[in-house]
């Protein structure tokens, strides 16, 4: 399709500009107008008290109000998924504002609540350097709200799908829930089912889950997280320990557990102390300006080292824990 076939309103958005930009515009007020607006939007007999806990979280809160300034509606969809899934703008100048056009569009889509976009928008998931993407489509994908849980789920338990774009799945299915809590036991059960495949997913999308569940407070789910946890298949860099996640999820305290049992990992077997790598120095032999990282032995050595002094010291050449996954955090920057 050309550029200039988009009509006005639709066509604004070729030229709107940098969401960069553009989100700065939205002055606190109008994003607190823009959140209440998404709040309001449920049944009235479903409790508003716990949504406004997430209200600083809502990604939306810093969109500009596209649909008031621009008149777009219901009427504008089609024309709007065909913006979204446009390659010739997914491939525009990165200097041009044409190439932000497709994200202006996906926020329309999501802010008229279009059951229709639901699948083109997932069908734009696979790239995992695409950050915009997944940081957005599961806000855009929540807003839309019920339609968007069946596929959302689908994609979620396709182990042939990218990692990370399967942890924007788990994300959508949370924000579901905040957005919508009449649809939040559903979310959960969606999450929990995922979760329950802990042998066959990877520490890092349990990692996921578990937080998710967390953040829901879904305690009836204690159990099997507590199962996962045990069989060693969640990374507790995402999420914390098991201890950390019971406190998290209210159905503990600090006091049920010992300071070694709160310990906070945080990557403390990555940073080996000046002692222990001189000690290492020593006993592989290595000159007094030591390199970063220092190798398990030298290829001739065998188990025991003998430093000097005529000592043997032991353990040295064990293997250090490998590294666990981090949850990768979508930076903001141009499709």
């Amino acid at each position: 399709m050309s550029r200039s076939d988009y009509k006005t309103p639709v066509s604004d958005l070729l030229t709107y500009g940098s969401c960069c930009e553009v989100d700065r515009r939205a002055t606190s007020e109008q994003s607190k107008q823009i959140v209440n607006k998404i709040l309001a939007a449920g049944p009235e007999e479903v409790g508003r008290v716990d949504l406004a806990q997430f209200r600083q979280r809502i990604e939306p809160a810093t969109w500009p109000d596209y649909l008031e300034e621009l008149g777009l509606t219901p009427a504008h969809v089609p024309e709007l998924i065909r913006m979204v899934t446009d390659d010739d703008l997914s491939w525009a100048d990165g200097e041009s504002t044409e190439i932000w056009a497709p994200i202006h569009a996906w926020r329309c889509l999501g802010l008229l609540r279009a059951d229709e976009a639901v699948d083109p928008l997932i069908g734009l998931l696979g790239d995992e350097d695409a950050d915009w993407l997944l940081e957005e489509i599961p806000w855009v994908l929540a807003l839309i709200g019920e339609r968007a849980i069946a596929p959302t789920t689908l994609y979620l338990a396709n182990r042939r799908k990218p990692e990370w774009c399967r942890t924007a799945m788990v994300s959508t299915l949370e924000y579901i829930a905040v957005l919508h809590p009449e649809l939040k036991e559903r979310c959960i059960g969606k999450i929990a089912s995922q979760l329950a495949d802990y042998a066959h997913n990877s520490e890092s999308l349990n990692g996921s889950l578990v937080c998710s569940l967390v953040e829901l407070k879904a305690t009836s789910k204690a159990s099997l997280m507590s199962r996962a946890y045990g069989a060693e298949r969640v990374d507790d860099t995402i999420c914390g320990n098991w201890p950390q996640a019971q406190i998290d999820l209210g159905i503990a305290t600090k006091d049920d557990f010992t300071r070694e049992e709160l310990a906070s990992y945080d990557f403390m077997w990555v940073h080996e102390s000046e002692l222990a790598r001189e000690k290492k120095a020593l006993s592989l032999g290595l000159p007094d300006e030591l390199p970063d990282e220092l190798p398990d032995r030298l290829p001739d050595q065998q188990s025991e080292e003998t430093m000097p002094s005529g000592k043997t010291v032991q353990g040295f050449g064990e293997k250090s824990n490998s590294a666990k996954g981090n949850k990768k955090k979508a930076k903001k920057k141009k499709r």
